[in-house]
């Protein structure tokens, strides 16, 4: 998200090519802006079996393949990805597909908790040493809202003086 926002502040002052944040890679790198509703809808499959929650996954990947329909046309519904109406953002990306990739890792993380995998990482000392970066993990909400005054402070500053 980051770093989304940083390359669409060089976007915006003109240092990179206008566009560049609309397509590719960095269209994908938009998807984090759903990542609260996705939090909460996960709440619904938190207790399901790993197994059921993959399944639900792929489900959630391909349904726009199959379940797209002009019922989900109207404005308030585009945030579902299963509109035929085309949209054009910068900084949105729908519920599907988007939340198989969340389903996706909560499979995978109730897998590695079933393993031991969790426990063993947080006794083995060779990964303390990433004690800094654990603040942003921990501080998510900080760093959402002030990344981006943050960023194009700097990247204002940079334009004036060079």
């Amino acid at each position: 998200m980051v770093v989304f926002h940083f390359v669409f502040d060089l976007e915006v002052f003109g240092h990179v090519s206008a566009g560049t944040t609309g397509s590719g890679f960095w269209r994908r790198v938009a998807v984090f802006s759903a990542s609260s509703l996705c939090s909460i809808l996960s709440l619904a499959f938190l207790r399901l079996p790993v197994l059921i929650i993959a399944v639900l996954a792929v489900v959630v990947f391909v349904a726009p393949n199959f379940a797209t329909s002009t019922a989900f046309d109207s404005p308030w519904l585009w945030w579902t990805g299963l509109q035929t109406v085309p949209l054009r953002t910068v900084d949105y990306e729908p519920i599907f597909p988007w939340f198989a990739a969340f389903l996706a890792g909560m499979a995978v993380a109730k897998l590695a908790s079933h393993l031991g995998l969790w426990e063993m990482l947080s006794t083995n000392t060779s990964y303390r040493g990433f004690g800094a970066l654990t603040f942003f993990g921990r501080h998510t909400l900080i760093v959402y809202l002030i990344h981006q005054p943050i960023l194009i402070s700097v990247v204002w500053a940079g334009t004036i003086l060079f």
